[in-house]
């Protein structure tokens, strides 16, 4: 197997910091190993800052894909926070 991918993982309000969101990450990655995976893959939503710096703090640095997205109504692009640069690029996120 190549890799591995973990579907979103969402932790109740009530129940963030005590550690289920590290258990299911390490749970996911034992079980990838076990597979024989090469890779461990997780997309987090760009704007959920939180999540992102929990899943760079286990492990999760390389970055495989990235997608990019176009609002399409008018109200929709002041949703997002900017001020992410990639590559020389501004972006929103």
């Amino acid at each position: 197997m190549w890799k591995a991918e973990i579907e979103p993982i969402v932790v109740s309000s009530r129940w963030r910091g005590q550690g289920i969101g590290r258990m299911l990450l390490e749970r996911a990655e034992e079980e990838a190993r076990r597979l024989g995976a090469r890779l461990l893959t997780i997309s987090p939503v760009a704007r959920n800052v939180e999540a992102i710096s929990l899943f760079h703090h286990y492990g999760f640095r390389l970055l495989g894909s990235i997608e990019m997205c176009k609002a399409l109504t008018p109200g929709e692009a002041g949703q997002w926070k900017s001020g992410l640069e990639l590559w020389g690029h501004l972006f929103d996120y």
